[in-house]
């Protein structure tokens, strides 16, 4: 581990260069992404951790005598530049998409330009790294010819290809375009960086930074807990090492920010990729005195827990673009005059032998969807609960047509007009990103056909959801993910999430893990019931239903988490 030096150690003077040396990392950093006007073209998959290292050094600036305002200015330049390391990862997930929309014409201009981006980013290199300094203008003149060569074929691919131009863009948000969309009564938590358990804080009046790196006890662990976290709410023997570990996390995460919200009432939270596989409203707040030496002992003693849920509304948003991007839709309440679609229960041949299929068999043709269907029906498993499911969700609804067994095909979903439903349900398999070897693309599974097409293949996948063309209050994913018990949702799953926003939804309810039959039933329907009669959000309707749960309403095994837990509302 590393041995953290005290404030008196360090000279004046070895501060100053210290705040000065990540002061400009982050401007070359920033520079960098800011001439990335195509994200996806400048190798936006390869994604670099050196910036959620440098990150964790916010910690240190609270050891030293350092200016609030210099402080406070490079939080709020982390903040901003960390935004580019997460969008280069969400976009991982559009590269099918990106792929199909490339042309001839435009693959001879994108080849012209990746020849400059390299020459540039060269230059840049060597501007920075300030050895050749008798050439420093020479090469700024050079590099000023390039930007401007890049600029008028930047502006070329905008005129002509608006599709693929729309795709790449990457929005960076201003602390204080956020803060003039939160609410009084709201508070928006960023939590980023596994290395250092690092978390922004934002309401429409402040802005906190906090970071920790000096736990040995989760240094750089967060994700081995949260994910313990998610195989011990499946164990029966595990409740007293659950409520340890989410004590723990609780306030090894979140305390510190909380503390600065404790008036709020409506939580939103954005989890990085390292943190998105996990309903954070499960965590325990009950207070617990834990240290590195004693932690292992505390497991042996038992206490009574209180939930995240029990004092804040949650709701969950991929990314800070999607919050924004939001905030400016109109929403309209959900009535039982709505119209309502449900999707699920795909049927799969019968003739097929179940089979765990290697991810390497399974092959996709050009233009990214498999050929030979057969695969599907051997993967997967039929879910009739999910019917039933579907039905009852209908049953609220004055409108509704359900499409499950042989409708529940992928050219049959593409014919719908989705734009006329106001609540959309798929009750399926999920996959995530990198379930394939050779596709990047999470999705979900319906019914496949004999044979597949590019129209028809059996899999939804996250850039056709995209096109969808959907004006939805909210979509539900009550999707199966049978790659393990366990959540292997993470960041994939939240690339799921996005395509339905960014095919026109306004919320989104998901799931973390495969639910219980009568449990989905009881906590989605009791949820809608709620919206409807109760004239309540989508979100503090689900929190209510939760909160009856826990409270024992439905029966005393349903207040585990669980059987309450999986379910997260995604939107404002």
């Amino acid at each position: 581990g590393c041995k953290y030096r005290s404030e008196e150690e360090f000279t004046k003077q070895e501060i100053y260069e210290f705040v000065d040396l990540i002061d400009s990392y982050l401007k070359k950093y920033e520079l960098e992404n800011q001439n990335k006007e195509f994200i996806y073209l400048d190798k936006a998959g390869i994604t670099d951790d050196k910036i959620f290292h440098v990150t964790g050094f916010l910690a240190l600036l609270d050891d030293f005598s350092v200016n609030n305002k210099i402080k406070e200015d490079l939080e709020i330049k982390f903040f901003e530049n960390l935004q580019y390391q997460e969008a280069k990862f969400y976009t991982k997930t559009k590269k099918n998409f990106l792929d199909n929309l490339i042309s001839e014409d435009l693959r001879i201009i994108l080849s012209e330009r990746l020849k400059l981006k390299i020459r540039y980013n060269n230059l840049v290199n060597k501007i920075y790294s300030k050895v050749l300094l008798e050439d420093d203008q020479n090469l700024s003149l050079e590099k000023n010819k390039i930007e401007k060569k890049l600029f008028e074929i930047n502006n070329q691919i905008k005129t002509n290809y608006p599709d693929f131009t729309n795709i790449n863009k990457v929005k960076i948000h201003k602390i204080h375009e956020i803060q003039n969309q939160l609410k009084d009564n709201e508070a928006l938590i960023y939590l980023i960086n596994e290395q250092s358990q690092q978390a922004f804080t934002i309401t429409n009046k402040n802005f906190w930074s906090n970071t920790n790196i000096k736990s040995s006890l989760v240094q750089g662990r967060s994700k081995l807990w949260l994910d313990r976290l998610n195989e011990l709410v499946f164990s029966e023997e595990g409740g007293i090492e659950f409520k340890n570990n989410s004590a723990l996390v609780y306030q090894t995460i979140f305390e510190e920010s909380l503390d600065n919200v404790k008036d709020k009432k409506n939580l939103y939270i954005i989890a990085g990729r390292h943190y998105s596989s996990f309903p954070f409203e499960m965590l325990i707040t009950t207070k617990r005195n834990f240290t590195d030496s004693n932690f292992t002992q505390k497991l042996s003693e038992d206490f009574d827990e209180r939930y995240l849920i029990e004092d804040y509304n949650i709701k969950y948003l991929p990314n800070i673009d999607t919050f924004m991007n939001l905030g400016k839709l109109e929403n309209t309440k959900i009535t039982s005059t709505s119209d309502f679609l449900g999707i699920g229960d795909p049927q799969f041949k019968k003739d097929y032998v179940k089979k765990t299929t290697n991810n390497k068999e399974v092959k996709f043709l050009r233009g990214g969807f498999i050929g030979d269907s057969k695969i599907i029906s051997q993967r997967y498993e039929e879910l009739p609960f999910t019917s039933k499911e579907l039905s009852e969700i209908a049953k609220i609804f004055n409108q509704s047509l359900l499409l499950t067994k042989e409708k529940a095909r992928e050219d049959e979903i593409k014919k719908i007009n989705f734009k006329k439903f106001d609540v959309i349900s798929f009750a399926t398999h999920a996959e995530v990103f990198g379930t394939f070897e050779d596709f990047n693309e999470p999705f979900l599974v319906l019914s496949p056909p004999e044979k597949g097409s590019r129209n028809n293949d059996g899999l939804l996948t996250t850039s056709e959801i995209s096109e969808l063309n959907l004006n939805a209050e909210l979509v539900i994913l009550s999707a199966c993910n049978t790659s393990s018990k366990a959540n292997k949702y993470a960041a994939g799953f939240s690339g799921l999430i996005n395509s339905f926003f960014a095919a026109g939804s306004k919320s989104v309810i998901a799931t973390h893990w495969p639910i219980e039959d009568e449990a989905g039933y009881l906590l989605m329907s009791e949820t809608m019931k709620k919206v409807i009669k109760s004239d309540l959000s989508i979100s503090k309707a689900l929190q209510s239903t939760k909160l009856e749960f826990i409270k024992g309403k439905y029966g005393e095994r349903f207040k585990k988490p669980f059987y309450w837990a999986p379910y997260v509302y995604v939107g404002l």
